[in-house]
């Protein structure tokens, strides 16, 4: 094994993603590391992965002791962070979100602890990033009550404004990794988002810069006076991750220069890799750690190979497309868009934004308006050129995601393929998970309960064979599109409608490339509404008292008379998957309820959200189901109704709440399934 660290960096990796499935699983990759590392590695490979999977261990119960904590009228400390705050409550860390300048000092404070924020499977988790940032939780300043005790005034170093300017947000941000106010729809779209934050690129600059004007010293004394102000002005930026993991690397050259020994980049970054996640083992879901060390491996193993067959002139221009085709599985897996000419809109980014930072270091030191009238011309023109190709939509891809399981072995396989000794396990590897996937894929059906807010929507989901059970509310950021795409799906095989009400029918709305070649099913009147128009659908199918049979499922719809309410016209049914049988039940009420002949099923989607207008007892006894779903959110209607809540709990059926996260049941033939909120 040549690369040590490389190798432990990846089986640690590994560990916290086995260990969230199952502590005992950690022992596969202590396994392998015992097979493969050196004998002089060995202790040391074994030693990490158990540092991370206790380190893990002390963080989950560091975060669930968090929720025993009393968070009204107690005594914090609160500093600044960045151009946020950060309350300090004991050993707990709370993100404060402030538009206005607090001092740091003792306050009296108090608020409610976990704000509403939706949990999906693959979607974007706030509550793991804040974790890999270290905190716990995050309070807006207006949503808490605070009053100062003691403060004091802190001594920071003058900041240079760049106020005369109209790119003064971006200046902020790229001079005092200041986001708060930046907008950078325009450069994310075309991913050139990077040259704005201070990260590798901008860390190399200013170093680059300074050794530069220390030429007058020898090569030692350079780089250790270049190293020193590249360090005292992280720590002025207060030391944002990125940054900090740069000058780390920018470290690891220093020691191999001084220890004469040859710069490995991927030891340099698996070392650095295994220390940050022994520290924090949620770094590892950061998508900036993510990015970052993907794009060092893709430049090690992809790149550099092209350096020995073509010139340097030519070999800098395709570092970008190198880098665009290597993080093509991680950016589609985040960001479900893949622009076709990134890679040349970040060659023209990456070359003036040096001249744009080294311009307004310049004015740091010698604030002349001519100098930052310069900074203006240049970044002027950065910005129009990203905006001119933010706007050629047609070389945007919208993608579904990958599944995580082919990203991570893709990245792995990048790692380690070069090591001759486990390249034929590597490829054991491969084929035996293409072979589990496909089991997986053709054997288990997937039901999504999905977290959508105070709304009904149920996924479906047997390998690419997809049923949509009603689409929650409409949603500004489009919420059921991203949830979807981040299932991997981009089209919609069958979609059945419960009733027009907007909590059922408005997330449909949104996503008419989806369903418009899907079989709508529906039941009358609910036909009768102009939104229902607005559902694009290839065949529109009104249901009555049938077994309709959709390939991987089977659809027992019920009739009966409908009320004079959106929700006593409810399509309401049994889906038969293998011998497990759930009941949709829309949000029919106890008059309905009456009605209609039942059977015991295995699973129960509560009525109306959990109104005390449903679930008669009557109707649960009728039912007897093993586990009962309340799709839910953030409301004002006192959904679930805790009588509701007690009628279920004394008959010791186990309620599960979308508020809580999204809920999935896996689900297996012979009547076997699993369940679980993902949250």
């Amino acid at each position: 094994m040549k690369r040590t660290f490389t190798f432990i960096s990846a089986m640690t990796l590994s560990s916290i993603l086995l260990y969230r499935l199952h502590f005992l699983f950690i022992i596969v990759p202590i396994l392998l590391s015992w097979y493969y590392v050196k004998k002089q590695y060995r202790f040391i490979a074994v030693l990490c992965i158990m540092l991370v999977a206790t380190s893990l261990t002390l963080h989950d119960r560091h975060y669930s002791n968090y929720q025993e904590i009393v968070t009204d009228s107690v005594t914090v400390k609160i500093k600044p962070y960045g151009s946020e705050y950060k309350i300090i409550l004991d050993d707990y860390m709370i993100l404060l979100k402030s538009d206005q300048c607090l001092k740091p000092g003792e306050y009296l404070i108090s608020y409610n602890k976990f704000q509403f924020f939706y949990q999906n499977p693959n979607t974007f988790s706030y509550k793991k990033y804040l974790r890999s940032l270290g905190f716990v939780d995050v309070v807006k300043l207006e949503n808490c009550t605070l009053k100062a005790i003691k403060t004091y005034t802190r001594y920071n170093l003058p900041k240079r404004s760049f106020d005369h300017s109209r790119y003064n947000e971006y200046y902020k941000a790229l001079i005092y990794a200041d986001k708060s106010k930046l907008e950078q729809e325009v450069f994310q779209e075309n991913g050139t988002s990077h040259v704005l934050a201070i990260s590798g690129l901008h860390i190399g600059l200013i170093f680059g810069l300074c050794y530069g004007l220390f030429s007058f010293l020898n090569k030692w004394r350079r780089q250790v006076f270049s190293l020193f102000l590249v360090l005292i002005y992280v720590l002025i930026i207060n030391s944002p991750v990125s940054a900090v993991r740069a000058w780390v690397m920018l470290l690891f050259i220093f020691i191999a220069y001084i220890s004469d020994r040859k710069y490995d980049l991927l030891q340099s970054i698996g070392l650095l890799s295994v220390i940050m996640m022994v520290m924090n083992p949620y770094i590892l879901y950061h998508t900036g750690f993510q990015f970052s060390y993907c794009a060092v491996l893709v430049i090690e193993v992809l790149y550099k190979p092209l350096l020995k067959h073509i010139s340097k002139p030519l070999a800098t221009l395709l570092l970008p497309m190198v880098i665009q085709i290597g993080m093509m599985p991680l950016t589609i897996y985040h960001q479900n868009m893949v622009f076709l000419l990134s890679f040349i809109v970040n060659i023209i980014s990456v070359f003036l934004i040096g001249f744009v930072l080294y311009t307004l270091i310049l004015y740091l030191f010698m604030p002349f308006n001519i100098i930052l009238d310069f900074a203006d011309f240049v970044f002027g023109f950065l910005y129009k050129i990203n905006l001119q190709f933010a706007q050629l939509d047609y070389f945007k891809l919208t993608l579904p995601s990958l599944n995580l399981v082919w990203v991570v072995l893709f990245y792995v396989t990048l790692l380690l393929y070069r090591e001759k000794r486990i390249r034929k396990a590597l490829i054991s590897v491969i084929l035996m998970t293409v072979l589990i996937m496909g089991c997986y894929q053709n054997l288990v059906v997937e039901i999504y309960f999905l977290d959508i807010g105070q709304g009904d929507c149920t996924l479906i989901k047997k390998g690419s064979k997809t049923l949509l059970i009603d689409g929650g509310n409409i949603s500004e950021e489009n919420l059921l599109k991203e949830v979807l795409l981040k299932q991997g799906i981009n089209s919609i095989d069958v979609v059945i409608l419960s009733h027009s009400d907007m909590d059922h029918l408005g997330g449909l709305t949104q996503i008419p490339k989806m369903t418009k070649k899907s079989t709508l099913l529906y039941r009358e009147p609910n036909d009768r509404v102009k939104e229902f128009f607005d559902l694009k659908a290839l065949k529109r199918i009104p249901c009555t008292n049938q077994m309709i049979d959709l390939d991987f499922v089977n659809f027992e719809c019920l009739d009966y008379k409908v009320g004079d309410t959106n929700n006593n016209s409810s399509l309401i049914g049994y889906v038969n998957i293998y011998d497990t049988s759930i009941f949709f039940t829309g949000d029919i009420e106890a008059v309905i309820e009456e009605k209609i002949v039942l059977k015991p099923v295995d699973i129960l989607k509560v009525p109306h959200h959990g109104s005390k207008s449903s679930s008669t007892e009557n109707f649960i006894d009728a039912l007897s189901p093993d586990i009962a779903v309340i799709c839910v959110g953030k409301n004002f209607y006192g959904h679930p109704s805790k009588e509701v809540l007690c009628r279920y709990q004394s008959r010791n059926i186990p309620v599960y709440k979308t508020i809580e996260g999204c809920v999935k049941v896996w689900v297996l033939p012979f009547d076997i399934y699993f369940v679980k909120t993902l949250n």
